[in-house]
């Protein structure tokens, strides 16, 4: 789950061998409430860093985090 005012870097959450889902918000962001909603289904809310990106880019920054940490020339199968 993705949002832009959290510290904690998506890069540093991710574990070899485990599925990820990323969750990206509208444009806007995520209200506090879903937020909320989010960690206490326990759902990682984590950065995509300092900058807030548009929700069309947002996706592909997230998958290329992901694929950098996992060094997978491919994105899905």
């Amino acid at each position: 789950f993705c949002f832009e005012r959290e510290n904690a870097p998506l890069r540093d959450a991710l574990t070899l061998g485990e599925t990820v889902s990323v969750v990206v918000g509208p444009e806007g962001g995520f209200s506090e409430k879903e937020v909320e909603i989010a960690r206490n289904a326990g759902i990682p809310v984590l950065s995509l860093g300092k900058r807030i990106l548009r929700a069309v880019t947002a996706p592909v920054y997230a998958a290329s985090v992901i694929m950098s940490v996992f060094d997978e020339p491919r994105c899905c199968n």
